[in-house]
Order: structure tokens, then sequence, then C-alpha cells
């Protein structure tokens, strides 16, 4: 009798994991989403499962907010493009080509290396905390404000193993204008409701770009091709006409 007891109470909770509040979350974590649609406080939300938080707002770099479900996009969009699109090469993988071309030291010689790109896109990196977390008591007369302290600094990156002449030649076949480093705008100011606590994240933009480095000289005998490398990767800040980092901010409630 005490069996079926248990087993009844274990069938009532895996019902209530299945159809109760936490449901959409675990059918979001099953499919490999970073955020499910749910509410907190009311309101509309997105439950981050990596960090047990709520996103409730979320505003481009230059002002412009946008909804839940594009910043969900946002950054599941390019969480999906930057995995299935980066490489990894071993250090000495493409070397040898490029050695062989420094080796070449005649009268007359002229360096003809150039970089093809092979695909190029856009994506944010992973969101990063940029303003200390705020406690709004309910007796507070109106909202809390939480402002922006932290900046995010970013820099150029490329896969290993590229050395810095090839790392010329990518910067300027790249595709895009190329920079090397960084910085998000702090001083931004955001509302945390009375009676809740939050913080802000701000997620950058990187350029992408991989391709091959096509190896060659020319000398007083004529112009000589050696071949190209194996595929190469490199990142870049994206950067707004202010000259700030592009990206999205978000406030976070936990």
């Amino acid at each position: 009798m005490k069996r079926l007891v248990a087993l009844f109470f274990l069938f009532i909770f895996m019902l209530s994991l299945t159809f109760g509040p936490n449901a959409q979350n675990l059918l979001a974590a099953t499919n490999d989403e970073l955020y499910s649609f749910t509410t907190k406080d009311g309101e509309p939300a997105l439950y981050d499962h990596a960090n047990k938080a709520y996103v409730v707002k979320a505003w481009t770099a230059d002002g412009k907010e946008i909804s839940l479900s594009e910043y969900k996009s946002i950054i599941e969009g390019s969480n999906k493009l930057n995995t299935q699109n980066a490489i990894t090469l071993a250090p000495s993988e493409n070397q040898k080509t490029n050695q062989q071309v420094e080796k070449i030291n005649a009268l007359n010689y002229i360096n003809m290396n150039y970089y093809e790109k092979d695909l190029t896109w856009a994506a944010t990196a992973t969101p990063q905390k940029v303003s200390p977390s705020v406690d709004c008591p309910s007796w507070q007369p109106a909202p809390c404000p939480v402002q922006v302290t932290d900046s995010v600094q970013s820099s150029e990156s490329f896969s290993t193993g590229v050395d810095a002449g090839d790392k010329n030649y990518i910067r300027v076949n790249a595709g895009f204008t190329w920079q090397e480093t960084s910085q998000s705008q702090v001083g931004v100011t955001y509302q945390i409701p009375l009676g809740q606590r939050g913080y802000v994240t701000f997620a950058p933009y990187f350029n992408h770009t991989r391709g091959y480095i096509h190896y060659a000289y020319s000398d007083q005998s004529g112009y000589h091709y050696l071949g190209k490398s194996k595929m190469k990767f490199a990142q870049s800040p994206k950067v707004l006409s202010n000259g700030l980092a592009d990206g999205v901010y978000s406030v976070v409630k936990y």
C-alpha cells in the first residue's frame, strides 16, 4: 500500500513539471534554447536558463527599444551562427606555405599574398553585466534608477596560427570596415520597478570573417603562385557612427 501511495505522489509531481508554470522553461531547455517566453511579476519576460534570471526590457546600443522576441532572436541566432561558422586551427597548420614565401629573397621580389573571404557575418557575443545590482524597495516613491557603470572592452581576434602578416591581409580584405578595438557606452540609466531587483547587461556585436590566404610573389622571371592556406577565421568589434560599440542592452530581474 505504501508503495502505491509513493507512486501516486510521484505521478502527481511529474504532472506538475509537465503542465505547471515551469513547463515552458523545461521545454526550452530540452530544445537547447537560451531563453523561453514567460512572465515575471505579471509582465512578459524571457527566462534565461543559464543565469536563472529574467530579461524584461531590451534596447539596441543606439537607443532603440526592441521587443523581447527580437532580443531572443538576436542572442540565440548569434550563438547558432558563431557555432556553425567558427573554426579552430592548430598552431602550425597554416604556416608552411607562408614560410616558403618569406624564404624567397630575390632582388626584385614583390609579395603578392592576399586574403580571399569565404563568408562574413555579424553576431553578438555573450551578454555581460555592466551595472551594479539594484534592490528597489517597495516603499520607494518611484522606480529605482540603475546606471551602466562598466564598459565592455572588445578587441579583434584570429584563429590559432594566424601570423602578423596574414592578419594584415585579413584586415584589408575582410569585407567590412575593420576595427581593432571598441568600448561600450557608460552612463546610460534604466529603471528597476518598485519591490524588484535587477541589473543591466550588454552584448557587443562583432563582424566575423573566414577565408583563405593566397600565397604568391613576383620577380624578374614573372608571377609565381604557391597555393592557398587552410581556412582562417577572424572577428572585429562592430561600432556605431559615434565610435562606440554596437550591441544590445537588456534589463534583467532576478
